[in-house]
């Protein structure tokens, strides 16, 4: 491999290691703060609504939503949120590792595939909200992305272990 190649791998490699570190925190610091505190919210709204309290049901009533529904969603969102801090931590412990690549490309993919199925869900119920699109398509595939950079790295130079 002459010198331009090797800065070649070189970039790729920090690229990919940044890419799942940067994706890996935010991905993290998004479940905690809005994935899975709309499953407890959805799910103690509706816990409100088999209490009987007036303002809930009337809340449930206007939006056109069942109290089983949302609690199934409620359900949903923590277990989707708990997946994306999962795969949040594990893409920034594995982001130096070029031998981890394939591992980080799978997880990657369970999360997209993951996230569109929620996306479809509260789309045809009618929960869907915009500020969730965000961790839903674009930063898995920019996890996915930094992934492949890493076996990319991994294919040029199979005795690297580490990216930098």
């Amino acid at each position: 491999m002459d010198q331009f190649e090797r800065m070649k791998v070189t970039r790729q490699a920090m690229n990919g290691r940044v890419c799942l570190m940067f994706g890996g925190i935010f991905l993290m610091f998004s479940a905690i703060t809005s994935t899975i505190m709309y499953g407890i919210n959805f799910f103690m709204t509706a816990l409100e609504a088999d209490k009987g309290t007036a303002e809930y049901v009337e809340l449930l009533e206007n939006a056109g939503v069942g109290s089983g529904l949302l609690k199934g969603i409620g359900i949903c969102f923590i277990a989707v949120g708990i997946w994306e801090a999962v795969v949040g931590f594990l893409s920034v412990r594995n982001s130096n590792r070029v031998d981890k690549s394939r591992f980080s490309v799978k997880l990657a993919i369970s999360l997209l595939i993951t996230e569109i199925i929620m996306q479809v869900i509260l789309f045809f119920t009618g929960l869907m909200n915009l500020g969730l699109l965000f961790t839903a398509i674009v930063l898995p595939l920019f996890l996915l992305w930094g992934a492949t950079r890493l076996g990319k790295v991994a294919k040029a130079d199979p005795e690297r272990k580490f990216a930098v």
